[in-house]
């Protein structure tokens, strides 16, 4: 089960959450560091603000069955996700990944966010999401869909 983000939730906690933020070319100082994070303000604002869409997204995105190899539904819907947010040349590769470009407003070194879309289960799993006390409960809730969601909605 997993509850409702944390709008403080850091960096560091995203990634042990299974997102994982790469950025080329570069090995940052701590002091680099606590400039990005200071830099990343306004977007850990922005996604707190989006935390009941991010959230809904989540849901829908458990709910739909994607065993490991049969990611092929989830993969449809995060496509579509992407190209409404104005990604470019957002396509699925053969073994289901899903990717689409995002330019950036500078010549910074480039951001990469990874996350998963399969599942553990079955394709005959149980997927729907039942809330009790501000939790979320359903297979593979807490896994990565959470990432997916954030960066899909």
């Amino acid at each position: 089960a997993y509850g409702r983000p944390s709008p403080r939730a850091s960096l560091a906690v995203a990634c042990a959450r299974g997102i994982f933020l790469c950025v080329t070319d570069r090995t940052f100082s701590s002091l680099a560091v606590s400039r990005l994070h200071a830099a990343l303000a306004s977007a850990r604002t922005r996604l707190a603000a989006a935390d009941a869409r991010i959230v809904e997204t989540q849901v829908a995105l458990t709910e739909i069955p994607a065993p490991t190899g049969d990611e092929g539904a989830r993969a449809s819907v995060v496509a579509q996700r992407f190209r409404a947010l104005g990604l470019d040349g957002v396509t699925v590769d053969a073994v289901g990944n899903v990717i689409g470009h995002r330019a950036g407003a500078t010549d910074a070194p480039a951001v990469a966010l990874c996350a998963h879309l399969d599942t553990v289960f079955p394709l005959e799993a149980v997927t729907e999401v039942t809330r009790d006390r501000g939790r979320l409960i359903a297979p593979g809730i807490g896994a990565v869909r959470l990432p997916v969601a954030a960066v899909s909605s």
